[in-house]
């Protein structure tokens, strides 16, 4: 420790004594290792970061499979999870989710907010205890017993100044009183961001039975403790085989697919977040050879002054040492400088991240303990990594050539060292720059291909209209037209379209169709993916007709039903 510390003294004040080496050196390593960092905290929050559920090892998420269409993450109808949810033997709880808009007013100015829908036993399954209150009743899943809601912890803040009496208090929701029954804790997080509260999904006790062939549900579940992951895929398998041989037409082909709720969870991101981990670990590559070049530049000022140790006495380990120590304490500081790189790493990564984005742990971005320790392992191991060659060279070099005026051995043995260290850095910077330079050339394809409609002056906006006041087709549609007809009122604009679908908003429908003249197949089911749009959406997206008609006023309810379809179909 002696030895270290005076090695330490001495780096410190050799840094000092060539500060134009040493900034560069610092400002080279800061780069590479902030880089790092930066991408380091969003996977260590995204990927490497347990679920904030407990026992999140036993979560799965239960998807609707296709066998013939090779559809594994298909959504699921009201009907089939009630079936699921009666016939399983695997889950200790199954719940099903989807998300709604619901417009509070009465607490303020008026808001529309994204909720949760929810069968009972969803908080059960994720194993949430609500802060305040209760969560759901089994009985609040019947059409009449379902006015109840749960508060999330920003809601609860923003709205009802966090009111512990809140909860038992009626607010109003789509014009409807709800009676608050619990509020949700600090530490609940959920994949979707932007769900504001949650309310029980209520599929009994209705006008109409739970529907079979419309698919909008998410299910989560959580395995009982002696079941495992292949277990309950062969148990769902069961149920569906059933499900199909009691309802073929509705779910011919259909069945069930347990997946691991933390590995759905990780899927769409993972692979965007390892390419860019290995981008900048390529760039702390690169960064390390610069450096490594650099040091062993100014070695060649010190063969004299590591001979002369070698002379006197200074083993070849000790001389190494001191030049790792060097290297090691350089790249300390290049990591302290590197923090504050990836603190504007991570502050850019929050404002390009959609604000919309699903993913859960994307708050959680951010330099914490880990991320910290992760950078000083990093800044060791760099320290070693770019140091060896330089410590090498000066612990292996000849004393008595050195201590010669033109000795050469060692000068030649440098420059082949350097030249190997700038064929390596030209090499991984190409490979860098070709990988940046096709993903670039990707993209630029991507945002060039044709997307069938006219991009350029178009505004969007969300519509949803509240049950409670719109109850009928005939209401929502008179409300539909009638928000046409003032937006084309406004200056400026030119026409207004409306669909149930926006264009590339990744939201889709399907629904299988049979064709005239054409016989079906069960096995192998034609499907088209339906959207509804008004009169003059082609007109407004700049879409033309290749053949026939649009649609008119005298397309309604009471006459004969009309399509229009793509060339594809």
């Amino acid at each position: 420790m002696h030895a270290l510390r005076q090695d330490v003294r001495y780096a410190l004040r050799l840094l000092v004594k060539q500060p134009g080496i040493s900034i560069v050196a610092i400002l080279t390593l800061a780069l590479g290792i902030g880089a790092n960092t930066a991408i380091f905290s969003a996977v260590n929050a995204v990927l490497l970061r347990p679920l904030p559920y407990p026992s999140a090892d036993r979560l799965v998420m239960v998807w609707e499979k296709r066998h013939t269409e090779g559809v594994l993450d298909n959504v699921v109808s009201p009907a089939d999870f009630l079936d699921w949810a009666k016939m399983h033997r695997s889950f200790s709880a199954i719940a099903g989710m989807t998300a709604i808009t619901a417009d509070l007013t009465g607490a303020g100015e008026p808001v529309r907010l994204f909720a949760g829908a929810v069968s009972p036993p969803f908080f059960d399954v994720l194993g949430v205890t609500p802060a305040l209150g209760r969560t759901f009743r089994a009985a609040e899943a019947t059409v009449g017993q379902h006015r109840v809601v749960i508060l999330g912890r920003k809601i609860w803040q923003e709205r009802f100044g966090s009111d512990p009496a809140v909860v038992g208090r009626k607010i109003l929701l789509n014009s409807v009183p709800h009676e608050v029954v619990g509020v949700l804790p600090a530490s609940f997080e959920f994949p979707d961001a932007t769900l504001e509260l949650w309310a029980p999904l209520a599929f009994t006790g209705g006008p109409r039975p739970p529907s079979r062939t419309n698919h909008f549900l998410n299910v989560y579940a959580r395995l009982k403790d002696d079941i495992t992951l292949e277990q309950a895929r062969t148990d769902m398998d069961r149920v569906g085989a059933e499900l199909t041989a009691l309802y073929p037409d509705a779910n011919r082909n259909h069945g069930a697919h347990v997946a691991l709720l933390r590995d759905e969870l990780r899927a769409p991101v993972k692979g965007g977040l390892l390419t860019l981990l290995t981008a900048v670990g390529f760039v702390l590559l690169i960064a390390c050879v610069n450096v490594a070049n650099l040091l062993l530049a100014r070695a060649a000022s010190r063969r004299r002054e590591m001979a002369v140790r070698a002379a006197v006495g200074a083993a070849r380990w000790r001389l190494a040492g001191q030049a790792l120590t060097e290297s090691v304490v350089l790249a300390l500081l290049g990591g302290a400088a590197g923090l504050v790189v990836a603190y504007w790493g991570i502050e850019l990564l929050r404002q390009i991240t959609p604000q919309d984005v699903q993913v859960l742990g994307v708050e959680e971005v951010r330099l914490n303990p880990s991320v910290l320790g992760f950078t000083l392992l990093l800044s060791i191991v760099t320290g070693l990594v770019f140091g060896i060659l330089p410590a090498w060279q000066l612990a292996s070099q000849d004393v008595n050539a050195s201590l010669k005026e033109g000795g050469r051995s060692a000068a030649g043995v440098r420059k082949r060292l350097r030249m190997v260290l700038v064929v390596s850095e030209i090499a991984l910077a190409s490979l860098l720059l070709v990988g940046a330079g096709l993903t670039l050339r990707s993209f630029q394809t991507v945002l060039r291909a044709g997307v069938g409609f006219s991009q350029d002056d178009l505004l969007t906006a969300f519509i949803s209209l509240p049950a409670a006041r719109y109850s009928t087709d005939p209401q929502r549609v008179a409300a539909y037209d009638e928000i046409e007809r003032r937006f084309a009122s406004l200056p400026g604009v030119r026409s207004v379209g409306g669909t149930s679908h926006l264009p590339l908003s990744g939201s889709d429908s399907r629904s299988g169709v049979a064709i005239e003249g054409r016989e079906p197949v069960p096995d192998a089911p034609t499907r088209a993916h339906p959207r509804a749009v008004t009169l003059d959406y082609f007109k407004t997206m700049g879409i033309r007709l290749v053949a026939g008609r649009n649609f008119a006023s005298t397309d309604h309810s009471e006459s004969p039903f009309v399509v229009i379809v793509n060339e594809t179909s």
